[in-house]
């Protein structure tokens, strides 16, 4: 099992889509950060001419600019490149080789979550870089938050990362398809899933139940994190372990 995280991580840094999708991943939130910052400027400017208008209040805080611009847009550019390097291995065929090895079929899945979890770890380590340079030398009142604010909130980037990373894994795995590891990515972490969760949790008198997903976790990052912080970690937990667990259930019945 040692020697396939090796190999995975070595596959990893060798890979030319694992700079693109890091170098995408900090353009698009330099790009949209700038973008904020600009439509922000600008309802000031119209408002200094004497128009009113009713804008969201833009985010300002360290914290803050890594979960609405870093991490969400992270959990994307690396999922993406995450589906398409597990399904590599099914275009290829490399994974005749990998599961015939002792224990393979579950080190095919927990080499993959190492990775995972790499991923989760530059997203958050270059997700906090970005924020605070751009918030440090851009913008007016930028706030940063105590370092146990700070720490609260990169543990919990980091399970709602894993746990997003696992479910893409295990609809890669189960599909062997990148493209629907991408959509249902999409459909998750865009938002776009919560009402439908909702409305048939509601149908089947359970609407509790939307609360418990990733979909709505991601929805609402940072909002009421005080009364949610350890639900989240918990279900996140719990979600990784099953996402996980069925991966490796699903290749120990495939035949290869």
């Amino acid at each position: 099992m040692i020697d396939m995280i090796k190999a995975e991580i070595k596959r990893l840094y060798k890979s030319k889509g694992f700079y693109i999708a890091t170098l995408i991943f900090v353009i698009a939130v330099l790009a949209f950060m700038q973008l904020s910052y600009q439509s922000e400027r600008t309802v000031q400017s119209m408002s200094e001419t004497g128009i009113q208008l009713s804008i969201t209040a833009v985010p300002k805080t360290l914290n803050s600019y890594v979960a609405s611009f870093g991490i969400s847009f992270g959990v994307l550019v690396m999922g993406i490149y995450l589906s398409c390097f597990v399904c590599q291995e099914y275009s290829t065929n490399f994974i005749k080789n990998t599961v015939t090895q002792k224990n393979g079929r579950v080190s095919v899945v927990l080499s993959k979550t190492v990775i995972a979890l790499l991923f989760s770890i530059t997203m958050i380590v270059l997700s906090y870089i970005v924020s605070w340079l751009y918030g440090s030398l851009l913008l007016d009142n930028f706030m940063i938050e105590s370092i146990t604010e700070i720490i609260k909130t990169i543990v919990l980037l980091f399970f709602i990362n894993m746990a997003i990373f696992s479910l893409v894994i295990f609809i890669a795995t189960l599909s062997k398809n990148q493209a629907i590891g991408i959509i249902i990515l999409f459909l998750v972490a865009s938002g776009m899933l919560l009402p439908v969760l909702q409305n048939i949790c509601q149908a089947v008198n359970m609407a509790g139940l939307a609360t418990y997903t990733l979909s709505y976790f991601f929805d609402t990052l940072l909002l009421n994190m005080e009364d949610m912080y350890l639900k989240i970690i918990l279900m996140c937990t719990f979600y990784i372990f099953v996402y996980n667990t069925l991966g490796i259930l699903i290749l120990k019945k495939r035949n290869f």
